[in-house]
C-alpha cells in the first residue's frame, strides 16, 4: 500500500481502486487466483501402502489352504481313497485306497470273466514331499516380510510369490510322476481346490507386490 500524506489522498485512492473493482465485475474481467500444482505424491504413497496391506492377508490365506484338501486319487475315474491335505503331503501319509469292483469292470469287457472277487484295499504310501515343506516355508516368510516397510519392502513378497508359485508346480509335477509310477499307471492324481487355491493366491502375491513396487518407482 502507498503512504499518504493526507486523509483525503488516502480516500481518493480508496475510492479509485473501488472504481477499478466495480469496472472489472461488470466488465466480467475477474481473474482467479493462481492455484500451485497439487502434490499427489502423499496421496499416492497412502494408496500403495494400502495395496500392500493386502499382501500379508494373501500369505496368511496361503497357509490356511494348507489345511484344506489338496489332492485325491482316482482310478477309472472313481475316487479311491480320502483326500488329503497340504499339510499331510509335508509330514507323509498313507491312502487307503478303495479300489473299484473288478469284476463288474470285467462282466463289461468282451470276454470278461464273470465272477471274480473285488479287489481288496489297497494301501498308497505318500511320501514327505520336499516341494510341500518349501512352499509353506515361503508362504510364512512371505507373510513375515510383508509387514516390513521401505521404498523396497515389496521385492522380497513379490520374488517369495514366484518362488512359492514355482514350488506348488514342482510339487504338482513330483506327485504326478511318483504316483503314476508306483501304480503302474492305473491310478492318477486329481487335484482338488485347496491345491489351486494356493496356486492362485502365490500368484497374486507376487502380481500385487511387483505392482506396489513399479508404483514406488514411478
Amino acid at each position: 500500500m502507498p503512504e499518504f500524506k493526507s486523509r483525503e489522498e488516502y480516500e481518493e485512492w480508496k475510492a479509485k481502486r473501488a472504481a477499478e473493482a466495480k469496472e472489472k465485475i461488470a466488465t466480467g474481467d475477474i481473474r482467479k487466483p493462481s492455484v500451485g500444482p497439487v502434490d499427489t505424491s502423499e496421496s499416492k504413497g497412502e494408496t500403495r501402502m494400502g495395496i500392500k496391506k493386502f499382501s500379508p492377508v494373501i500369505f496368511g490365506i496361503i497357509i490356511i489352504c494348507f489345511f484344506l484338501p489338496f489332492m485325491h486319487l482316482s482310478c477309472q475315474g472313481q475316487k479311491v481313497g480320502k483326500s488329503i491335505s497340504g499339510f499331510q503331503l509335508i509330514t507323509g501319509t498313507t491312502i487307503d485306497m478303495d479300489m473299484p469292483d473288478m469284476s463288474q469292470m470285467m462282466q463289461q469287457q468282451p470276454g470278461g470273466m464273470p465272477g471274480q472277487e473285488p479287489t481288496a484295499k489297497a494301501g498308497q504310501k505318500v511320501e514327505i514331499q520336499p516341494f510341500a515343506i518349501a512352499a509353506l516355508a515361503v508362504a510364512v516368510l512371505g507373510l513375515v516380510l510383508s509387514f516390513l516397510r521401505g521404498n523396497k519392502s515389496a521385492i522380497a513378497p513379490a520374488i517369495l510369490g514366484v518362488v512359492g508359485l514355482v514350488m506348488i508346480l514342482l510339487l504338482k509335477s513330483k506327485l504326478d510322476g511318483d504316483i503314476t509310477k508306483e501304480a503302474s499307471g492305473m491310478v492318477r492324481v486329481e487335484y482338488e481346490f485347496g491345491f489351486w487355491i494356493t496356486a492362485a493366491f502365490f500368484l497374486l502375491a507376487a502380481g500385487l507386490n511387483i505392482f506396489v513396487f513399479l508404483k514406488k518407482e514411478e
